[in-house]
């Protein structure tokens, strides 16, 4: 009597033509005839792949009977399958959130077969309306989208529901910079002060930079003879998806940012600089970063911010800053001041000049009304 298959047991062999085949055992019906499957490909690493994500797709039930297949299934398996090890952790990161955060609780339920374009299209209206930005049900939508996509490709659905939504447009928020007499008043809680933080909010200041350039800054970045910073990296802090970590959270160095832009040389003014001597004096243990915690490590978001709010309460600061705000001030002093705008567009590390003035045409126009009112 022949020997009954396994599931997923299969023979890979190869056709003149230099095609690779195997035929796949998925299993036997109730008259005991086996139930198998063929795939092929001109590269024998994509055909073990086609037959890994068969083997798992059959395992968990979800190969032949779509009908059954929730979304929330169907994005676990794509996430699992096709995105981890092959993307960004970073990346990864946010494809996560986005489905655990909206796409599982709005539609997970849904099965894939019968999520149609007006569902989808409530969905994405219904993130408009709760006030989310246009570029985040955008990057929300593309998780969708791609999840679709693969789904498609492996013969599972036909049509994917994402195609021709309309994403809401939301007015963008104006970059908030501080006035110059909030800024002064900010400064002046930093001034002679001994702590990171105020030492770190100085040299933000003075230099345009992310907050995540600014926590990556180590010392071999400064180059105190030229009196300039490199910006070469950036610090992100992303989720561990591992259930045995004993930290909720891990901090990545990246190169910075995703376009060759970002990768600039700034020169240092006085007040700058002279942050960057007050930082040395601070340091008291051995750590490669410039800003950096007790234990030597950067420093943390929350702190920044915890440390940032509360000056800014002090200085009886009441228009709508953030961390970022101190970005939009440096530029902002500078416009103010004459500055060309090429230049200030390849210090903030711009990917375009037309970047910089969409942020900040707004006191570009100001400015010019201000030039036509000396005619007056």
């Amino acid at each position: 009597m022949a020997k009954r298959r396994q599931n997923g047991e299969g023979t890979i062999y190869q056709r003149p033509n230099g095609l690779w085949v195997c035929e796949i055992t998925l299993g036997y019906d109730k008259d005991n005839k086996r139930q198998k499957k063929t795939v092929s490909s001109m590269n024998l690493d994509k055909l073990k792949k086609k037959i890994n994500d068969l083997k798992y797709l059959n395992d968990r039930k979800m190969l032949d009977a779509p009908d059954n297949i929730k979304l929330s299934e169907w994005l676990d398996f794509w996430l699992e399958t096709y995105k981890k090890g092959q993307v960004k952790p970073t990346t990864y990161d946010a494809y996560t959130g986005a489905i655990d955060r909206y796409l599982k609780p709005l539609l997970g339920d849904t099965l894939i077969v019968k999520l149609t374009p007006i569902a989808v299209q409530k969905f994405v209206n219904e993130l408009g309306n709760k006030g989310m930005s246009t570029a985040y049900i955008k990057k929300i939508m593309l998780v969708l989208s791609q999840a679709y996509d693969k789904a498609i490709e492996l013969g599972k659905l036909y049509k994917n529901p994402c195609s021709n939504i309309t994403i809401p447009k939301k007015e963008e928020r104006k970059a908030v910079a501080f006035s110059p007499d909030e800024q002064q008043r900010f400064l002046t809680y930093c001034t002679n002060a001994e702590s990171t933080y105020h030492n770190m909010f100085i040299f933000a200041f003075n230099t345009g930079m992310r907050l995540g350039e600014i926590q990556a800054l180590t010392w071999d970045d400064y180059d105190a003879k030229a009196g300039t910073i490199s910006v070469t990296k950036t610090l992100v802090t992303v989720s561990n998806r591992d259930e045995n970590a004993p930290k909720k959270q891990t901090t990545l160095l990246e190169p910075t940012p995703k376009t060759k832009s970002g990768i600039r040389k700034i020169p240092l003014n006085i007040s700058a600089t002279q942050a960057i001597k007050n930082q040395q004096e601070h340091n008291n243990i051995d750590s490669p970063f410039i800003f950096y915690s007790a234990v030597g490590t950067p420093v943390q978001k929350r702190n920044i911010y915890r440390s940032f709010n509360d000056i800014v309460k002090s200085a009886s600061i009441t228009s709508d800053v953030t961390f970022h705000s101190m970005r939009h001030s440096f530029a902002t002093r500078l416009i103010e001041k004459g500055a060309d705008i090429k230049t200030i567009s390849e210090l903030l590390g711009h990917k375009s000049i037309k970047v910089t003035l969409d942020i900040y045409s707004h006191i570009s126009n100001d400015m010019k009304l201000k030039a036509v009112e000396l005619l007056n």
